[in-house]
């Protein structure tokens, strides 16, 4: 609209003009004022779409960082209540596990030498079980710290490349704990004869375990896919985002490590009270 009232204000100055010009150039003059005239509602509307594009990649960014952190202060609160834990199983609290330890123990002494044979196979599985778990969660730490070590330092370009064999170690956990969670269901149903010597072992709701595992894997690699997908991810402020999650990833990866490893001793004591005459 402002190039048209130019137009019009010097209207007499442009005849003038164009009197003494090749009217070819006349012509093309023309169609180019036409032209800008024709794309500027277009230009418009393409820079408003890119503000809407930038707008919703900050919400969505937010959205992100507020989970972050509300899983950042769940996190802690578990890590104390994990350290309380250690603390008070350390000064010789009984075990905490779905069954009192006299009860278990002395139904597992009371046990025919056929049934004693089937238990230790039982509990072989759930000793093969306890370290997939272990090794599950500290695989995954290690990656997630390495994608920090990788994505975040300056120095480091962040290519497709790069994200993308990221992205593919992380599916494969995700994968590796869908699976677990389904051979540890089917492990318990299988010797669910001996159900209160494994339920003292590894708890009452063992899934839960195997749940929150693979939940915190799925949530971390949505996090990442996002933080990926910003467009200034070489920044300094943005690089430094996909650090945020590591801290309650590697508190919650701890806590499975607890789990299977105090799930091992309880083992041990089962495997002991089984020997015994």
């Amino acid at each position: 609209m402002a190039a048209l009232a130019a137009v019009t204000l010097h209207w007499p100055q442009l005849r003038s003009w164009a009197a003494t010009v090749n009217p070819n150039w006349v012509v093309a003059c023309f169609a180019l004022l036409l032209m800008t005239v024709g794309l500027t509602p277009f230009m418009g509307q393409q820079s408003s779409h890119d503000n809407k594009g930038i707008e919703a990649q900050k919400s969505t960014l937010i959205e992100w960082l507020q989970q972050a952190q509300r899983e950042r202060d769940e996190a802690a609160k578990r890590l104390v209540a994990a350290e309380h834990q250690i603390g008070t199983a350390t000064a010789g609290a009984p075990s905490q596990a779905a069954n009192p330890p006299d009860h278990a123990l002395e139904a597992t002494r009371a046990l025919a030498p056929a049934d004693r044979e089937r238990l230790a196979a039982a509990l072989y599985d759930t000793a093969q079980l306890l370290d997939r778990a272990v090794k599950l969660s500290d695989d995954a730490s290690r990656e997630v710290f390495q994608i920090g070590t990788d994505l975040a330092t300056p120095d480091n370009p962040i290519s497709s490349e790069r994200l993308e064999v990221h992205r593919q170690r992380l599916a494969s956990f995700l994968d590796t704990s869908r699976l677990y969670w389904k051979d540890l269901d089917a492990m318990t149903d299988k010797w669910k004869y001996y159900d209160t010597q494994i339920s003292y072992v590894v708890g009452d709701k063992p899934g839960e375990k195997a749940r929150s595992l693979r939940d915190m894997i799925d949530s971390y690699i949505h996090y990442f896919d996002a933080w990926s997908k910003i467009k200034n991810i070489e920044e300094r402020g943005p690089r430094a985002l996909i650090v945020y999650q590591q801290y309650p990833f590697s508190v919650a990866m701890a806590e499975i490590r607890m789990w299977g490893q105090q799930s091992d001793r309880r083992l041990q004591e089962v495997k002991n009270a089984m020997q015994s005459r």
